[in-house]
């Protein structure tokens, strides 16, 4: 199969090879029809843009034998495919999966006093801390969802324990949740000080 140009028609193939943190490694194929074609040729790897529309991210060049591979930044979820000389490939959603890490300085504090939390999220993005109370029967129940202050991946918080008892505090940003964190809210003066529960 050729195109009107007399040049062989080519396929573009696109492979997530890896994902870590938030690096993506790609390689694929964009090799043509025509057996006895070589030579290389620039490949574009695209992803959708706030607009909705394909915009280029980075580009690459093949080998003699179609073969190609690059890495890129990849800091959210979004769709990429490869492009090569007006061919595509498939379109993949390639997810992001944060990194959250947070503690506390305080394993007592006063009932109706803040607890501060603090951390890090990576890439930096909204992040919330569900605020639970153990109840008289030892199950956990939800008193509310505080969200957090974020500045560059860094994010602070400080939650209001409003009557004693304990609570259990989770930092978590889209599907991802940090370790959980364990603070006593007491009627005596507050206890602070330490390393989080």
């Amino acid at each position: 199969m050729s195109r009107r140009d007399g040049n062989p028609a080519r396929t573009a193939w696109l492979v997530v090879a890896g994902l870590v943190v938030f690096m993506l490694a790609l390689a694929g194929c964009g090799g043509g029809s025509d057996s006895t074609s070589s030579g290389s040729s620039d490949e574009a790897l695209q992803k959708v843009g706030k607009s909705g529309s394909w915009v280029t991210v980075v580009r690459t060049t093949t080998g003699r034998d179609g073969g190609w591979s690059a890495r890129y930044r990849w800091i959210r979820t979004g769709r990429m495919r490869a492009q090569i000389q007006g061919a595509v490939s498939p379109s993949t959603v390639v997810e992001v999966i944060p990194i959250i890490a947070a503690s506390t300085r305080a394993k007592h504090v006063k009932a109706g006093a803040a607890a501060a939390l603090s951390g890090s999220v990576q890439p930096s993005q909204s992040v919330y801390v569900l605020v639970e109370r153990k109840d008289s029967r030892g199950r956990w129940q939800r008193v509310t969802t505080v969200r957090a202050k974020v500045v560059r991946g860094r994010f602070s918080v400080s939650p209001r324990l409003k009557t004693a008892g304990l609570y259990r505090l989770t930092p978590w940003t889209g599907k991802t949740k940090a370790p959980v964190l364990y603070v006593r809210a007491v009627r005596a003066a507050a206890t602070t000080g330490g390393t989080a529960a």
